[in-house]
Formats: structure tokens, sequence, C-alpha cells
């Protein structure tokens, strides 16, 4: 009979204020999950992470981890939109049958087509003419459901990405414990997720008592036919490599004593961080929440008052949420990373609501071009066993063993139209091609029982083919493209009261990739000795095309690049026109690949965390050993010795006080702006440079410095400075003699702000950029310091070379310019405008001119 309506009270329960339902007692939801008003009782938060999916809590967990690991715990507020569902994968748990809805995709322009079981979490919050199966509304997410299939995207797929992204991912572990056991990124978030080692959970069994010695498995059979029959070019090229089954599932653990995780989710290792994250001092002191059924309409970047005009902020400010019906809006911090984890299209929907990069003019807008997804079929066959037996006996010395068990095994192609690969799954049970990989079986009776299914004539072979979907820079709407927009007014979400994301998938029954992907995959059956292809599967007019919108795999629609007139994000997930904001989902590929994305998108959410938590180490001080060996190696140190007294101040009635050294003449310190002596009739291109004042000029060089930024009062981040290269000797006022034409700045100044266009978000503008010339390609600042602490220092390397500048920034390459037309020599400066920002281990070593 049907249950009655749980209905919640205002009744406060005594600790520990754990429920009972019908069934059962909610000890994971309570001793697991906040609510918003517990987790806002202290709002001071470093990060809040929006969706605990597949990326979202793998982030969060690793990001509170590692920022511990480095001595700055931080503090972390994960918002899901759905309740707390499960705490492991659900094939972990035998037998429930929780699986995804990929085998009946819904219509999304009626919601009445999303039946009563799949809404309770499965739902779709967008519209397309593509039907799709929706997306898991609980935490952990489509984590809790997925397959599992974890490959790397191969070199071939990543050479549109950005240089430092390629080297990050098949680089060695910097940071972690993984560092030095590990031989690539890729290889170390494999023994994350378990997809390594990669017989452990796919092998072939030790032969049990009485069995015949040297009896060849189904794994090593497959894996033989099929590199026999690439090797012996019997599928024209296409199909390369033959690679171990990379499936997420870890069944040993690495150290004696404890459990192995099974299949991977990413709930498990945020349960840990949560607990490890209560110090038992109350909400206020916890560093770790999960708040479940909180629905994120809109992130607030508000106007801000600046020069006479109020152009959008710099950064979010707030986060507008519905959470157990009520609408609320969080505080951000000015500090406080807003992250993105809710998948391609709801990530994509939420910062094109929010922050677009070209608002009102469709055409030009970055966001939701470069839509992308994967093309996929099984293509299923028959060998005979006892043909497949015999040749194993005659070119192994064995033949096959008499009871065989589940193989599988991965292979890549590189067609003519774009990448492919085939999931290759094998069984010796009547009609199984794979299923029973992912099924958990605790019962040792019902494993005897699968065996004894066995076949004695046939073995049942399924190839998952994977096709890559191109993207591009063509604009939102364009003919013939893939590409994400907001809904019209007519398909607003009341519930949530927003709009919707519409989702423009072209037809693609007709591109080229299916063809070469089928043609290859019935070469290499034939090759392999199959005798029989179910429902006429030889046939391309046969071929069952899975619709794009059933796998899972949107991508690419905030991609991330070096450049921001053509990328959404930077290297590091974070968007280039906002400062405290980014994403760690499949949004972020420039392109998709052949391979199923999970594996590179949690590299890529390890990358942005280790970038957030170093914003938070300070580049240490120069020790005595190092001055020697820069000393050494030509540096001049402009803060040493005589050269300490050659700072000057073009005109001191306009800065804060005559004398900008401190810390006995080791810290240079401009300050200006509201709060100081700036003279009345000041205006932003009068303001103050303190220059070195030398004889020579500098003309190509090698400039290090440090320098730290600070908070305004009020708390904001207004901090404005710049490096002065090649400047003509400062007039008293800096409009004369075309100061800043003739001089190369380069900027100190996280809002990126353009004082010609009245408006923040200016790669032109911002810290790292080659002011006006060349952009900055990624944020790579610390977090500003406040008075009274030590601070956060980062490091410049700023080289000029002829007519070549380019500026490092914390050890990343973050400007590239030609400054054709600029001062040829001139001298070294340091610029007042707003706050303050200090400078120290200022050297200098001048470099011969180019040839």
């Amino acid at each position: 009979m049907p249950l009655n309506r749980l209905v919640s009270s205002d009744d406060v329960l005594p600790a520990p204020d754990v429920q009972p339902t019908t069934f059962s007692v909610d000890v994971l939801g309570r001793y697991v999950c906040n609510t918003l008003g517990e987790a806002l009782t202290n709002p001071d938060f470093d990060a809040i992470v929006i969706g605990s999916g597949m990326y979202g809590g793998y982030f969060a967990s690793k990001l509170f981890r590692q920022s511990i690991d480095a001595g700055h715990p931080l503090r972390v507020l994960v918002l899901e939109a759905g309740p707390f569902l499960l705490p492991e994968h659900g094939q972990n748990l035998p037998e429930v049958g929780i699986f995804d809805p990929s085998n009946a995709p819904f219509d999304t322009r009626d919601d009445q087509n999303q039946n009563l079981k799949n809404a309770l979490v499965w739902g779709i919050g967008w519209r397309s003419q593509t039907r799709f199966p929706g997306t898991a509304y609980c935490v952990g997410g489509k984590s809790l459901f997925w397959g599992g299939w974890c490959p790397r995207l191969t070199d071939k797929d990543l050479e549109q990405w950005p240089a430092e992204v390629r080297e990050y991912l098949n680089g060695k572990p910097k940071v972690g414990a993984d560092a030095k056991t590990r031989a690539s990124i890729y290889e170390a978030v494999e023994y994350e997720v378990g997809a390594r080692p990669t017989d452990d959970f796919i092998f072939d069994p030790v032969a049990g008592p009485g069995a015949p010695a040297g009896e060849i498995g189904l794994n090593r059979a497959l894996h033989k036919l099929v590199s026999d029959a690439i090797k012996a070019g019997a599928t024209n090229d296409p199909l390369k490599d033959v690679l171990p089954p990379p499936i997420a599932v870890q069944t040993q653990s690495f150290i004696s004593g404890l459990f192995a995780p099974d299949k991977y989710s990413s709930v498990p290792a945020m349960i840990s961080a949560i607990r490890s994250g209560d110090n038992g001092g109350g909400d206020g002191q916890k560093k770790f929440f999960l708040v479940p059924n909180t629905h994120v309409r809109r992130l607030v970047c508000p106007p801000v008052p600046k020069d006479g005009a109020t152009p959008d902020s710099y950064r979010v400010h707030g986060i507008e949420v519905i959470s157990q019906g009520v609408r609320q809006t969080i505080p951000v911090k000015p500090t406080c990373m807003v992250v993105l984890a809710l998948g391609a299209i709801e990530s994509t929907r939420l910062a094109l609501e929010s922050f677009p990069t070209a608002p009102g003019r469709r055409d030009q807008e970055l966001m939701g071009r470069n839509l992308m997804a994967h093309l996929r079929f099984d293509f299923g066959f028959q060998l005979d066993r006892k043909k497949l037996s015999d040749r194993m006996k005659a070119e192994l010395g064995h033949p096959l063993a008499e009871r065989l068990q589940s193989a599988s095994l991965h292979v890549q192609g590189f067609g003519d139209h774009g990448r492919f690969h085939y999931q290759v799954y094998s069984a010796s049970r009547p009609g199984s091609g794979g299923e029973e990989i992912y099924r958990m079986i605790p019962d040792p009776d019902v494993a005897t029982k699968l065996e004894d299914m066995e076949s004695k004539d046939r073995i049942a072979v399924i190839f998952r083919a994977c096709g890559e979907m191109k993207g591009g820079d063509a604009p939102v709407g364009a003919p013939g493209t893939n590409w994400i927009d907001l809904a019209g007014e007519g398909d607003r979400d009341q519930l949530f009261d927003h709009a919707r994301a519409w989702v423009h998938y072209e037809n693609p029954q007709d591109a080229p990739i299916w063809k070469e992907m089928h043609t290859a995959a019935v070469k290499l059956a034939k090759a392999m000795g199959a005798v029989e292809f179910p429902g006429g599967g030889d046939k391309f007019e046969n071929l069952g095309r899975a619709g794009v919108g059933t796998t899972w795999h949107d991508a690419g629609t905030l991609r991330m690049g070096d450049d921001p007139k053509r990328s959404v994000t930077d290297v590091n997930g974070r968007f280039h026109h906002i400062a405290n904001a980014a994403c760690v989902d499949q949004a972020l590929f420039p392109t998709v690949g052949s391979a199923n994305p999970v594996l590179t998108g949690t590299c890529l959410a390890r990358k942005v965390c280790e970038e957030l938590v170093a914003r938070y180490t300070s580049q240490p001080d120069l020790a005595p050993a190092d001055v020697t060996r820069e000393e050494s190696d030509g540096f001049v140190f402009l803060l040493k010795g005589g050269n300490a007294a050659k700072w000057k101040a073009n005109d001191t009635g306009r800065v804060n006080r005559p004398n900008p050294r401190l810390a006995g003449d080791t810290i240079l310190e401009v300050a200006a702006g509201a709060g100081t002596a700036l003279a009345a009739d000041a205006s932003p291109f009068d303001l103050a440079v303190l220059f070195f004042d030398d004889p020579a000029p500098f003309r190509d060089f090698v400039l290090r410095l440090q320098w730290k930024a600070f908070f305004q009062d009020g708390g904001d981040i207004t901090a404005n400075s710049g490096v002065f290269l090649r400047a003509p000797a400062p007039p008293q006022k800096l409009t004369d003699d075309n100061f800043y034409k003739r001089a190369i700045e380069i900027q100190i100044d996280e809002t990126g702000y353009d004082f010609a266009a009245r408006r923040f978000r200016s790669p032109l503008h911002r810290t790292g950029a080659i002011y006006e010339i060349a952009p900055a390609h990624q944020w790579a600042a610390k977090v500003p310091s406040t008075d009274g602490t030590d601070g956060l220092w980062n490091d410049y390397e700023i080289t000029a070379s002829g007519d070549r500048v380019t500026v490092r920034l914390n050890g990343k390459l973050v400007s590239d310019g030609n400054v054709t037309g600029k001062g040829p020599s001139g001298a070294i400066g340091f610029q007042y405008h707003t706050g303050k920002v200090q400078f120290r281990n200022v050297r200098v070593k001048r470099l011969p001119a180019p040839a």
C-alpha cells in the first residue's frame, strides 16, 4: 500500500537529531549533510562548489585534503540540487537494481514525459530538439550510476589542447602523496578511481585443482585475436593500440588491512572529508559542509560604481539559491572561489545567465559554442568456441580453458574522419556481451550458476564504438553547428525562476565517422573469426546508433584555452573575465577526442584544485645563497647597498609619503588612492611613478621581483599598480611627454579595469597583462594580503628582448607580446595608482641586444 507522506515540522529534535522514517534511521544523511542555515552560521568560505557529482565531489574533497597538507585548511561549502541518496556507487550494492534511464530518453520539451520513477532523482532541466535521459540530481550525481570505462585521451586527442594542460596530464605529479610514486597525473588519477591496476578486476582466473596446466583464458585469447588482426592489417590501418580495459573498479587494496573501495564514485571521499572537517567546535568551526536540496538560480555580479559609470563587477558577490523551498542569497567574500560542477549543460546555463562574455550580443558570445559529445553504437557477433580453442592450441600450445569468465579490452582507432575507440566485451554465456562485468555477485552459489551457464559452442563479443564529434569556433546559432544558449521566456523554469538552457545538436546521422567505425568493426570481427552477426549487424543499414543525448559526454561549451578571445576559461579552469569563478566539469574540454571523458575531466578537476591551493602559499624570500647565486649570474639587486637610495617618486605631493622604503630598505611600498595624500586635482593619468634613477637606461634585460597586493579598506580587491619598463624619465605629470604611450606597463590589477571603456573584466588590463598590448592568458596571482599579517608574495619574471616582452607570474607564462612602437630603452619603475602594493628582491640582468 502507498505510504503516508513524511511531513517536516518546526519541532527541533534534541541531539542526536537523527530522524527515523517508516523503514530506516537517517544516520548517513544527518552525519554527512547540513542545512543551509547550519552552513551559514559562519559564511566565511574559501570555496563554494556548485554540484556534488563526479567532478564536484572529487574536487571538493581533494581541495580540502590538499589545503590541509599545504598547511592552510580551506573552508569548503558544497551545494547540491538533489537529496542524499547512496553512500557509494549503486553497483556496489548487490542486486538492488539502481540504474540510469539511458534506454528511455525523454522529449525534453514535454515535462510529462519524465515518469515518476525517474523523477525521484533523474530530471531534465533544459530544453532540446534531441532526446535526453536527463541527469541525476542527488549527492554524487552520475558518479553513482556511470559505467566506469575510464581511458586516457591520446596524444592525438590532445593536440589542440593548451600546452600547459597537455604537459600536466602526462607529467609527473608535483603535489600530493602520489607525487613520488606515479609517473603522470593520468596514472595518479587512474589509481585514485580504480582504473589501475588493470588486472585486479578483469583477469583470467588461476586454474583450479585438477585443471590442465597452461589452459588459455578468454582475456588472453581475446587480446591475441584482436592484436593479430590489427598487426596483419585486416582493418586497413584505422585501428592502432590494443590496451587493457580501463574500468574504474578497485577490488584490491594497496595497503594491508584496508578495504578496497570497489566501483568508483565521488561520494566516499566526500564523506571522509566532511567527517574530517568536523573538529567538534560547532557549525561555525566546521571546515566542510555539504548542503543538499539547494538549487542555484544565479550568481550575483552586481554593478559597481566607478569613474562615473556602473560596470558589472569583476567578481561573484553572492549566490541566489532556493533551499528547502526558501529563496535566499549566500554571500561570497572577495577571495572565495565559486566553482561550477553541474555538468556541461547546466554549468553553461548558469554562467550564461550570471556573467556572459558578451551580454546581449549572441553572435559574439563565447559561452555555448563548441558543444560536443560522442557518436556511439554497439556491434555484436559470435565466435565458434571450438575453432577458437583449436587456434589457441595451434598457436600457443594450449587450448581454451574449460571454464571461461568475462573478458574485456580497449582498442583505439584513428580514422580519416576522426578518432574513435572500441570497448570490447566478451563472455561465453548465451546473449551476454559484457553486462555481467558491472554486476556485484555477493552469493557464491549465484556466481557458480553463472559459470555453469557457459555455452559450449559460442563466445559472444560486443564492440561498443565511441566516435569523436567535432566542435569549433562558430557562433551560437550558426547553421550546421552544435551549441547551448538560454531558452526563450516560454520555456522558463517556473519552479526555480530562471532561464533554462537550450541544447542544440545537429542531426549526426550522416557523419562519415559512423561508416568508418562500422567498416573497421566488421573487418576486425571477420578477421577474429566471427561466425554470426545477430540482427544483421554486419550490414551498415542495420547499425543501431545510440542517440547523441544518451552518452552523458556533453562537453566543450566553456572551453579552456590561452586566448581570452577564443576561450571562456584559462588553463586552470578559471573564467577569463571573472576573478573568483571556475569550472571543473567537461564543459572545459577544447576537444572531446575519442575517449570517455571522466578520467581526463577528473584530472582537470585536480589541476584546478592544485592551483587554488597554491593561491594561499606565499613565494619564499630569497636566502643569502640565492642572492649570491643570482649575483654571480649577472643580476644586480636594486634594493641593495647604494642602489636602495636611487628609488625616487616623480611627484612627492601625489604619494602617501616621500620615502617608500620599508623594513630596513628591503621593501618598497607604493600606496595611492582613497585615504592617501594624493593631490585634490589628481586624475587617473596624473598618478605617480616610483622609478629607479640610474644614468644607464635599461634596454634588453631580465627583471625579477616579488610583489604583494593588499585589500582596500572595506575588504575588497582593488589594489592597482604596475611595473614600468623602458619608461622615459617621468615628468611631474605623467600625462606630459606622452609618458604612458612610450612606457611599457606590466599590470597588477585583479579587477581587470579598462579605464577608457569604463568596465572591469578585461584580460588586457589584468594582472600579468602587458597593458593594452597582450592579455593575461591565465590567473596566477596569490590571494591579496591583509595589513598586520605576513601576507602572500608573488614572483614576477619579466624579459624584454628587442620587440618581445614575456611575463611569468609565479612560474607561469601569463603574457607574451610584441611591443613595437614603445620606447626602445628607459627606466624601470612602479606605479602609484590605487590601494597598496609592496615590492622586494628587485633585481635586473642586462642582456645583449638580440641578433
